[in-house]
């Protein structure tokens, strides 16, 4: 049973879930192909993540502003789920964009690769780049249960990546970072995917002056916020106000309350420089132009980077 996990691996089996489900359901072209992500699910996870995101799908239905934003309702809940929620387009989204920075095709190289918040991100299991080191930093739990599943699933090599434990608000990154073996004179990627809306104003300024005191410059760190007005009970994403008050039930809460601004004022004060900063609407163009599988950047999320000067 998925209450059977450890509470802080809860979002990262569903984001695996996500990640794999896309891959399984259809034939391409992927926003993003995670073709791991469900080796490391059992049947059971699968099964489980199918009923609870059909039975969101149902309670949607339920909804006046749903109804009024979908005229089509399939007979398939869990593909109506696939479909509708922008939880799906960002996950995706976010995770191509951070591996675009990997690949090279944003014309950047690095021999490092800082996954914070690494849930059961599966890049250090396909990694194709000989001489690039991962360091996945996540909870404890989180990183010991990954391994579990990484060993059961066949996957497992201790040589493609370094499990960082640490507690984001009170544990002291760079040190533990160091501690790993991340070395601050190589130009280092970090990706920092799905973490920010969990951190306060203090937590995310603290994680960016660690990385800046332990990073190398020409180093970039890739990552994703949510503006706060997707919390607006008026004109806000109804999605997320059912997301933030399911996850404060379950001990993780959502902190979504800092505007692009504050996040430039953020880099600005720990010496980084902003690469680029994309909107949904920029994603959007990026990402989901074209598709036939009604899939759509989620209206208050977005994507940055960002170089150490």
């Amino acid at each position: 049973m998925l209450n059977e996990y450890p509470a802080e691996a809860g979002t990262a089996l569903g984001a695996a879930f996500i990640r794999a489900a896309h891959v399984e359901m259809g034939d391409g072209p992927y926003v993003f192909n995670d073709y791991l992500a469900g080796v490391l699910l059992t049947k059971d996870d699968k099964q489980e993540f199918r009923e609870y995101f059909s039975n969101q799908y149902a309670n949607w239905l339920k909804e006046p502003w749903f109804r009024a934003a979908n005229s089509t309702v399939p007979e398939d809940y869990f593909a109506g789920y696939m479909q509708t929620s922008p939880l799906v387009p960002e996950i995706l989204a976010r995770q191509a964009y951070a591996e675009s920075y990997v690949s090279g095709t944003a014309k950047t190289e690095f021999r490092q690769y800082v996954i914070l918040g690494a849930g059961l991100d599966t890049f250090a299991l396909r990694n194709p780049y000989p001489g690039l080191m991962v360091f996945e930093a996540d909870r404890r739990a989180v990183s010991d249960f990954k391994r579990q599943r990484a060993i059961s699933s066949g996957l497992f090599n201790k040589e493609e990546y370094i499990s960082v434990p640490v507690d984001f608000e009170s544990e002291d990154l760079a040190e533990c970072l160091m501690v790993a073996g991340l070395k601050s004179d190589i130009p280092s990627l970090v990706s920092w995917l799905g973490v920010t809306p969990y951190l306060s104003l203090e937590g995310i300024k603290s994680s960016f002056e660690a990385l800046s005191s332990v990073l190398c410059q020409s180093s970039v760190v890739v990552f994703d916020y949510t503006l706060p007005d997707a919390l607006n009970r008026f004109d806000g994403c109804p999605f997320t106000i059912e997301l933030a008050g399911r996850l404060a039930e379950q001990g993780e809460p959502l902190q979504i309350n800092l505007r692009s601004e504050d996040y430039m004022n953020v880099l600005a004060r720990t010496g980084f420089r902003l690469l680029e900063n994309l909107t949904p609407r920029d994603i959007q163009s990026r990402y989901f132009a074209g598709r036939v599988d009604r899939l759509e950047a989620a209206s208050f999320v977005c994507l940055a980077a960002a170089v150490l000067d």
